[in-house]
């Protein structure tokens, strides 16, 4: 069997997909205690199933090692859902949980959002030549946008670039060392 080290000697991109929920365990130790408390009360509301399992670690060191290595500069990244919200989580940035609960708008299944760009100079931006445009979303679980608008400063290397439900939902998520872009929808 083929080691990680050998599969990544041989890509040409890395396609992060869509699938279960991201175990909140990957990123409570980097949040401050009140979150962190926040988000253990709320662990019961995460899905976790085998492919959380499964994926969590292998993801989780994939795209650490991406963002960490030099020799990833040029190689492209696109994280779509969960993809995204493991592009977050590496950074330090958490997650809601459960959107319903904790924002207080319906978990974005087999919802058609208007999404907004709000970066124009962004890959979003030059990737979509009007500022607004509709996406199609499947989950409950999404980039904890207080946290990061508080925080910002200690997340350099990423930044949220479009957004939707009144900018409650991050939407996209690049990477500012490494062509990297994440999507939600």
């Amino acid at each position: 069997v083929d080691s990680l080290e050998e599969h990544l000697s041989k890509i040409h991109g890395i396609l992060a997909p869509g699938g279960a929920d991201i175990n909140p365990e990957l990123y409570m130790s980097r949040v401050s205690p009140e979150v962190r408390e926040d988000i253990r009360s709320k662990l019961h509301l995460a899905k976790l199933s085998r492919e959380s399992r499964e994926r969590d670690p292998f993801e989780h060191e994939l795209l650490t090692r991406y963002s960490t290595e030099e020799r990833f500069e040029k190689l492209p990244l696109l994280g779509i859902c969960r993809g995204m919200q493991m592009m977050s989580v590496v950074q330090g940035i958490p997650l809601y949980v459960d959107i319903k609960t904790e924002v207080g708008i319906q978990n974005r299944h087999n919802r058609l959002d208007m999404i907004q760009v709000s970066e124009k100079t962004s890959v979003m931006g030059s990737l979509f030549g009007k500022r607004s445009f509709f996406g199609y979303k499947i989950h409950h679980q999404g980039i904890r946008l207080p946290y990061y608008h508080a925080n910002k400063e200690d997340f350099p290397l990423a930044k949220v670039t479009a957004l939707s439900n009144r900018n409650m939902i991050a939407e996209s998520l690049e990477y500012t060392h490494r062509p990297a872009l994440g999507v939600q929808y």
